[in-house]
């Protein structure tokens, strides 16, 4: 997660969409996600977290013109739900399963809002907590001692090659 400042255009209003499913303060939701044109490529940004809406198909104005607001990057979510064009609301926010539905080029990740100017009333969406393993670094550590594993096949090779040559020599000798 990179928290970031973006300057861009909303979309129409109805191109909008809702992602069920979301949690905030122990509360079942969804998120308002809304497509932003930023440098010619469409960036999905998450306004804001609200209970589910009585009639998903009405969204709240876009702001117009060009915005600046501050926001967090993160990767698009790995779990998907089917898409509801009709409803317009879909599971999780992932890049891949909404190419089909924007007809420009995408962002490969998602940015959740942090400037209240572009919730349109809504509550900011929690930032997920990250994570990191304990076992985070157990890959590099296996890499760093892959390496010495390496160098102890060659030594003893060298000193299996060498003793042959040797014992060699000295039965011709």
């Amino acid at each position: 997660m990179r928290p970031v400042t973006i300057t861009g255009e909303f979309l129409p209003a109805d191109q909008q969409f809702w992602v069920t499913d979301k949690e905030s303060a122990g509360k079942a939701g969804v998120w308002l996600v809304s497509p932003v044109l930023v440098d010619d490529a469409i960036l999905l940004v998450v306004r804001g977290w609200q209970t589910p809406p009585a009639q998903p198909a009405q969204f709240p104005p876009v702001p117009s013109g060009d915005v600046t607001f501050k926001a967090a990057l993160m990767p698009s979510e790995d779990a998907v739900t089917g898409w509801d064009a009709e409803t317009r609301t879909i599971g999780s926010v992932r890049v891949p399963a909404m190419i089909n539905v924007f007809e420009q080029e995408m962002w490969p990740g998602i940015a959740v809002g942090q400037d209240e100017e572009i919730s349109a009333g809504l509550t900011l969406a929690e930032l997920p907590k990250p994570t990191t393993s304990w076992t985070s670094g157990g890959r590099n550590l296996g890499y760093g001692l892959q390496w010495w594993a390496f160098v102890a096949v060659i030594a003893f090779m060298w000193w299996r090659m060498a003793s042959e040559m040797v014992r060699n020599n000295q039965a011709i000798a």
